[in-house]
């Protein structure tokens, strides 16, 4: 068996892609949504995972200011 990927990658002199504390998640998407966020990601020349990465952190921070701004309404 070989040596695990991210050895390959340093000893090529490249950096890693993720940092080591992440995890890998398996999604389940319609074929047509997979195909239009792969143009998406190939457009701003990003890999999907990267792409759908910067997707999710974008809607957390939409979430999060939505959250503050019903919090803060005062009558």
């Amino acid at each position: 068996m070989g040596a695990p990927q991210e050895e390959v990658g340093a000893r090529l002199g490249r950096r890693k892609k993720w940092p080591g504390d992440t995890v890998i998640m398996t999604i389940y998407l319609p074929l047509d949504l997979k195909k239009e966020l792969e143009e998406r990601a190939a457009a701003r020349r990003k890999s999907l995972s990267e792409y759908a990465v910067s997707l999710i952190l974008k809607g957390l921070e939409v979430e999060r200011g939505t959250q503050y701004a019903e919090t803060k309404k005062v009558p």
